[in-house]
């Protein structure tokens, strides 16, 4: 099995038949067989391939190693073969090459996962944002928010959800993730924002939709 995202519309069959099914528009997301990955893959239409493949294998180095770091309840871990990533359970520190660190109270959406780790290919971390209706003037103690806003100057700004990220591991992330604990010892929720802020040289820092975490159980 393999994930795959569409860059064009196309109709899975859910019966045999290409006319039948539901259409599904560019950005899906989806898990399917090797033989069917590589067909939507190799099917081009107006010069563009159907879809393209998002097996984590296939884009990041063989040498390197990657997994996620799960703190809280266990949970159905099945993706994780899909992409030859190892799981483990324990405190969120970054153990392989292309590190997901999460938080197991935060539902992230299983089919972002394998876009997620690709990202690591060109970007030291992908962290996703709090939704656009919360800022970081909205959030922490009076105390807390003088702190961040004699680094970052200005508080109007979006707050990242650090249940979940993705990390490469680098001296960039190791320094970033250091000023992390440093900060959150003087208070949360702002310290992610304060050690950016510290951070030299700036880790290169994808911001993912909030989207990518639901409210689903």
């Amino acid at each position: 099995m393999k994930w795959i995202q569409l860059t064009q519309h196309w109709r899975f069959p859910e019966d045999g038949y290409s006319n039948r099914g539901k259409l599904f528009s560019p950005g899906h997301v989806r898990q399917v067989s090797d033989d069917q990955a590589d067909m939507l893959c190799l099917t081009f239409i107006a010069g563009r391939p159907v879809a393209r493949c998002l097996d984590y294998r296939r884009v990041a180095p063989v040498e390197r190693t990657a997994g996620a770091m799960i703190q809280g309840a266990k949970g159905d871990a099945g993706w994780a073969t899909s992409l030859g990533v190892e799981v483990r359970y324990g405190p969120l520190q970054m153990a392989w090459d292309d590190n997901l660190l999460w938080d197991a109270s935060a539902h992230l959406r299983l089919e972002m996962i394998p876009i997620g780790f690709n990202l690591l290919t060109k970007w030291d971390l992908a962290v996703p944002l709090m939704p656009d209706t919360i800022l970081a003037a909205d959030l922490g103690t009076p105390a807390e928010r003088e702190l961040t806003k004699a680094i970052i100057h200005d508080l109007r700004v979006p707050v990242y959800n650090t249940a979940v990220m993705f990390l490469q591991r680098n001296r960039t992330t190791e320094r970033l993730m250091g000023l992390w604990y440093e900060e959150k010892a003087l208070g949360e929720p702002l310290a992610f924002l304060r050690a950016l802020g510290r951070a030299q040289p700036k880790p290169l820092l994808c911001a993912l939709p909030f989207s990518w975490v639901t409210d689903d159980e």
